[in-house]
């Protein structure tokens, strides 16, 4: 499939926005006045559906491109546009697959090394001393800008080896696949526990990414000038030794990727596992709570439903649904308050903490629970929504009994 122009946003408006301010400069390139541009392109990349084996990565890049185009030929409208993007849609995909390999760190200490595991097509290698082979240095200058508290000195270093046609796509791909299994080990770790630091701060997980990783070809040299960085890094933290329990973690691990595997849901988990562990990588307690809470909307299947029926559906695996949806509301509360009003609370570690316990249960529900392997969300969504009281439930089974036999059912 190639691109296409959805109905959500008004390309039009967008398009007209853009040639206000579009102008071909003196050296025949694409010039724009002011900096209303860096507010249309994203607008514009929301009226697109671009083709699945597109990254996501590489959208803005896409349409920055087709637009710079257009305005430099003179013909900056819809039709043009869109095939401008199919044009590098078509040309990326063609593009050779290379091989790269993307060098973090991370807050961990393993009993031994080197430690090497393959998850989602990559390959991860755990070592305790950074890989001589590998050349930083042609960037490693501007990592200060980047990056202003101390970087650490004892974490665990990390080579994810993957695929890609482009460096973006590869740096993405290999940060996921670490970001995955962080997400499996911190879910294990951290299940239904409760901090209580007081002044309230810092992430809650207990394995943190380091804070620069960069991207290499495979005989180590930077196979791009570019690098990623971790924006709420504020400073290293004493690695998680892991020593005692990495056998139990290495069991839960397996035990969730059997689920995953076979799971009816297996992207959407994979997506939530990695923005649970990212949600929890915060250190301002206000991001890690709204980040959660958008995950439960995902895991309740209500993003585009009332706050009632999240309410409703993530107390229902609860022991005391009364209590769950009680708290539940308060937390919504809490969350529009932040939200709307820009408000923030002494109580914070403690609405985290609460609204943790609720993801927690509801992912555990998705990953663990066999009965829900083969089922989609809306399968999932619909039991959910069944009455949580037995007399209810009763007084359901003998209508649907009575209309199944009305209408020929044995």
């Amino acid at each position: 499939m190639c691109a296409q122009w959805n109905s959500d946003i008004d390309r039009g408006l967008v398009i007209d926005a853009i040639s206000r301010i579009a102008f071909v400069n003196e050296h025949g390139g694409a010039s724009f006045t002011g900096i209303a541009i860096q507010r249309y392109i994203p607008m514009l990349i929301s009226a697109v559906e671009f083709d699945r084996g597109i990254p996501p990565s590489l959208h803005h890049d896409f349409v920055w491109s087709a637009v710079c185009d257009a305005v430099k030929a003179g013909k900056l409208d819809a039709n043009n546009l869109k095939r401008l993007v199919c044009a590098n849609e078509r040309a990326y995909l063609k593009e050779p697959v290379r091989h790269y390999i993307l060098l973090t760190a991370i807050g961990l200490k393993l009993p031994k090394y080197p430690l090497r595991i393959r998850i989602g097509g990559t390959t991860l290698v755990f070592t305790q001393r950074y890989p001589k082979r590998f050349d930083r240095k042609p960037v490693a200058h501007q990592f200060s800008s980047a990056v202003a508290a101390e970087l650490p000195k004892d974490y665990c270093w990390v080579r994810v080896s993957i695929s890609g046609r482009r460096p973006k796509e590869a740096a993405e791909c290999g940060l996921e696949a670490l970001d995955l299994l962080r997400g499996i080990w911190n879910f294990g770790l951290t299940f239904q526990t409760f901090r209580m630091s007081f002044p309230a701060c810092g992430p809650a997980n207990k394995i943190l990414p380091g804070p620069i990783h960069t991207l290499h070809s495979p005989d180590g040299t930077l196979a791009t000038k570019l690098y990623w960085y971790e924006p709420s890094y504020r400073k290293p933290t004493i690695p998680y030794d892991v020593s005692a329990k990495f056998d139990r973690l290495r069991g839960f691990e397996k035990r969730v990727r059997q689920q995953l595997r076979s799971a009816k849901e297996k992207c959407l988990l994979i997506h939530a596992l990695i923005r649970y562990v990212r949600a929890q990588d915060e250190w301002d307690l206000n991001n890690m709570f709204l980040s959660l809470w958008s995950l439960l909307e995902t895991l309740t299947d209500t993003l585009k439903l009332s706050y009632d029926k999240t309410i409703r559906r993530a107390a229902f695996i609860g022991r005391d649904r009364a209590f769950a949806m009680q708290e539940l509301n308060h937390l919504r509360i809490w969350r529009n308050k932040t939200v709307h009003l820009g408000k923030s609370s002494e109580d914070r570690q403690s609405h985290v903490n609460a609204l943790k316990a609720h993801v927690d249960e509801l992912l555990a529900f998705l990953l663990l629970n066999p009965d829900n392997r083969r089922k989609s969300l809306e399968e999932i969504a619909l039991f959910l929504d069944v009455p949580h009281d037995a007399e209810t439930l009763t007084q359901r089974i003998e209508l649907y009994q009575k209309a199944l036999k009305l209408h020929g059912g044995k």
